[in-house]
């Protein structure tokens, strides 16, 4: 008699089978592929060890995770991650993301690539100096991948601001149907205990453009032309007026009215 096929392997095949399984978030860290806890879920929890690395949440209470957003802007968030080096060090550390949004926002659109944080070491004294970041954000249609503008890359120096990073980087393009949007974070660290802590401003997004830094930039560009002319309405030297120009409204008429003469007749002298 031919055995029974389990319930638990029919439903390990039909999620693979599914077509909804192409747009999942996917999460890739130093080679291990991570998935939602919930199938379609929007967020993967990414704590837990790795080779070269740990990563713990940077606020208590809170899980390190990576999530997507696809309602009013589509985006992909790194939220409450503090990445701690474990040996061997001097090893690229890597974090690749992606997801597929179907047809949503279309015509002219913003994508945006951000990243801040800080590095500290082990005990939090001292600076640490040589441990690097690099992030790259990625726009893709039709199986393209774009850049969104030029790439972070930071190494700290000896210097402890050097040890902060603040990358924000934007991209117009034209865009319709379906589209992925990608990031490529790597991390190096020079001894092992020593951490990088990502604070919650961390994505890379599409949105319509339409931010008030959008339109301060855009007023920028205009004001950068030198070929302006006076305006209109403001005449030149000073505001004097030009010879034979009809006097302004409001000014008295330079009229010049003559004096009585003196009694005899003789002419009046100034």
């Amino acid at each position: 008699m031919r055995p029974k096929r389990s319930l638990s392997t029919c439903l390990l095949v039909v999620p693979i089978l599914a077509p909804a399984t192409a747009s999942a978030l996917f999460v890739d860290i130093q080679g291990t592929r991570l998935q939602a806890q919930l199938e379609g879920g929007s967020c993967v929890e990414i704590a837990g060890d790795y080779p070269s690395v740990r990563i713990e949440t940077s606020e208590a209470g809170k899980t390190p995770r990576i999530c997507y957003n696809s309602a009013k802007v589509n985006s992909i968030s790194i939220l409450n991650c503090t990445f701690v080096a474990t040996t061997p060090v001097r090893k690229d550390i890597s974090i690749k993301f992606e997801h597929e949004f179907p047809t949503g926002i279309n015509g002219k659109v913003m994508a945006r690539a951000k990243l801040q944080g800080f590095f500290s070491t082990a005990n939090g004294v001292g600076i640490p100096t040589g441990d690097k970041i690099g992030i790259t954000g990625f726009f893709s249609q039709t199986g393209h991948d774009e850049k969104i503008a030029e790439p972070l890359d930071v190494t700290v120096g000896d210097q402890m601001d050097s040890a902060l990073f603040e990358y924000s980087v934007k991209e117009q393009y034209l865009m319709a149907g379906s589209r992925t949007l990608k990031g490529a974070l790597k991390i190096v660290f020079t001894a092992p205990g020593r951490k990088l802590t990502l604070q919650d401003k961390n994505a890379v997004s599409i949105d319509t453009g339409s931010t008030f830094e959008d339109k301060l930039d855009t007023l920028d560009v205009a004001g950068d032309d030198e070929s302006t002319t006076p305006a209109e309405g403001i005449p030149p030297g000073d505001g004097l007026p030009l010879p034979n120009e009809a006097p302004k409204a409001g000014t008295p008429p330079d009229v010049s009215i003559p004096l009585p003469p003196p009694p005899g007749g003789a002419p009046l002298v100034p």
